[in-house]
């Protein structure tokens, strides 16, 4: 697991690693935002296919992202859990 305080960072990092199997990004990061950043994530060869979780508390956003989950903060703290089990296609374990 990575982790970056802006999506400039981001790009360089997923630039130099092998493609996650999953991205978590907030829309408000200081030097790239998450706009700016998820344009960038479609238009890459090897990670436009990742699946993008994002949270914000900027609400107003989320129906520019058709089917990209979208997590409205405050976080519910097993609301990325469930989506990134839902997103990687994981089956919860039987306890």
């Amino acid at each position: 697991m990575f982790t970056v305080t802006n999506g400039h960072s981001a790009i360089e990092l997923l630039n130099i690693i092998p493609a996650p199997k999953l991205i978590l990004c907030d829309l408000r990061m200081p030097l790239m935002d998450g706009l700016t950043f998820i344009r960038k994530k479609t238009n890459h060869k090897e990670l436009k296919k990742v699946p993008l979780i994002i949270m914000s508390a900027f609400h107003e956003h989320f129906g520019d992202f058709p089917g990209i989950t979208c997590l409205p903060k405050p976080l519910d703290l097993f609301g990325p859990i469930r989506h990134s089990e839902e997103a990687l296609k994981v089956s919860p374990k039987a306890e």
